[in-house]
């Protein structure tokens, strides 16, 4: 579970960038690093870059994350609104992890652009 996260605040985002290796364990860690910045720095969007971390969620761990931890995290009502910003070659994953995240009331999208992602965290 080796990753290394950095946080930078731009006026009311929270700018995340996470690099290492992706694993289900890696990502409920750095999920986790992320609501306790947000709680102490009393901020609630979220513009997370993971383009750095190697390899990628197998479709299950992806929907178990979607259907089993992110519920129990929503209830914390810590994060409003989260762009994930990931390579491109995983573009045909988004919509998957998008419709499960909809479903279950967050306001989360995944963009291969991070001033796109940006754009849409501000409107």
């Amino acid at each position: 579970m080796a990753y290394e996260i950095e946080f930078t605040r731009l006026d009311d985002i929270l700018q995340v960038t996470a690099t290492g290796t992706r694993s289900i364990d890696a990502v409920l860690s750095i999920v986790e690093d992320i609501f306790t910045a947000c709680t102490e720095q009393k901020i609630n969007i979220v513009l997370i870059d993971v383009r750095g971390l190697d390899g990628r969620l197998s479709t299950l761990n992806t929907f178990k994350l979607a259907t089993r931890h992110f519920p129990i995290l929503r209830e914390l009502r810590v994060i409003k609104k989260a762009a994930i910003v990931d390579l491109v070659e995983f573009e045909h994953n988004y919509r998957f992890f998008e419709n499960l995240t909809k479903k279950r009331g967050y306001r989360l999208r995944l963009f291969s652009d991070h001033n796109t992602a940006m754009t849409w965290l501000e409107s």
